[in-house]
């Protein structure tokens, strides 16, 4: 019952919008049409980024542009919730947790048995149940692994690990060696190396995404192309609909939402009108001197 009324109370709201604004039935679901896509909209965008592996790659910031040009994408790399960490050995039989552009999904027990829940990249669990973080995602290189040959691959390297000698601290790379057809085997296949001059621990990853991209685009491009590709559908789409099943004659009038677009600049401004009054009383509310104020009085006395 509650619900028939609140249903009941929209939709009169609604036409006592029409008639105040003068505009008919059509338009108003004409901007409701529009808002709703808006809406859609904003919620993908809202979207956790673990639950979209293309978002993710997208926006992890998982990719680099050297100076000559040569362009290195590794977000397909990252392991995110619901996948296994990547685990490698080396030749005294102990054990790396990594993660690429992000930390380990799960801290090793070793680890947490020891009481160290350090968010990191990489984890060294030793085969006396020792355990050490390797570095930091805000401490981080990228390099070519063979500068006169972007083809190579690339290397990233973390540092920031926990100490491993007076002053000195450890640190890790991966070695993402090109391998466009993957028969260069996976991370697992290869032991990982240690200098312990260093503190450095080098682990080989061939990987296809270890190739540079040719002839990439920017995030910010993509976005860019991708806006005014969805804008000429949207408005080619919107005067064939007007022209063909509203018979409007080809010209402005056939534009999609008009009246819409017109008023948007309105919008707009009513909009930063709110805002700017928003930010102006939150300012004066944090402002306000606070406490008790005294306050003289003056009686009469009367005999």
């Amino acid at each position: 019952e509650g619900l028939k009324r609140a249903l009941q109370q929209a939709a009169r709201r609604r036409a006592n919008k029409t008639k105040l604004s003068g505009g008919d039935p059509k338009s108003v679901m004409q901007t409701s049409w529009i808002r709703g896509l808006v809406a859609v909209f904003t919620m993908f965008l809202a979207t956790p980024v673990d639950s979209n592996r293309f978002l993710e790659s997208w926006v992890t910031g998982c990719h680099h542009a050297f100076p000559d040009g040569s362009y290195f994408d590794l977000g397909s790399l990252a392991r995110t919730p619901g996948r296994d960490d990547y685990v490698a050995e080396d030749s005294e039989g102990h054990t790396f947790f990594l993660n690429i552009c992000a930390d380990v999904q799960q801290i090793p027990e070793e680890c947490r048995v020891l009481g160290k829940f350090m968010r990191a990249p990489g984890y060294l669990v030793t085969n006396h149940s020792q355990c050490f973080w390797l570095g930091t995602l805000d401490k981080v290189e990228w390099n070519l692994i063979e500068p006169a040959d972007p083809d190579m691959g690339v290397e990233v390297q973390y540092y920031g690990g926990e100490e491993c000698a007076p002053g000195a601290f450890r640190q890790f790379r991966f070695r993402f060696f090109c391998d466009p057809t993957g028969e260069m085997g996976t991370v697992s296949d290869y032991l990982v190396e240690y200098f312990p001059e260093l503190c450095l621990y080098s682990i080989t990853f061939p990987t296809k995404v270890g190739c540079p991209v040719k002839g990439h685009l920017s995030g910010f491009w993509i976005f860019i192309l991708t806006v005014m590709g969805i804008g000429a559908v949207y408005v080619v789409g919107g005067c064939a609909w007007n022209v063909i099943k509203e018979n409007e004659p080809l010209g402005v009038t056939a534009l999609p939402h008009r009246r819409f677009w017109a008023q948007a600049p309105d919008h707009a401004k009513d909009f930063v009108v709110f805002l700017v009054d928003k930010i102006t009383g939150l300012f004066q509310t944090a402002t306000r001197p606070r406490g008790f104020e005294k306050v003289e009085e003056e009686f009469e006395w009367s005999t």
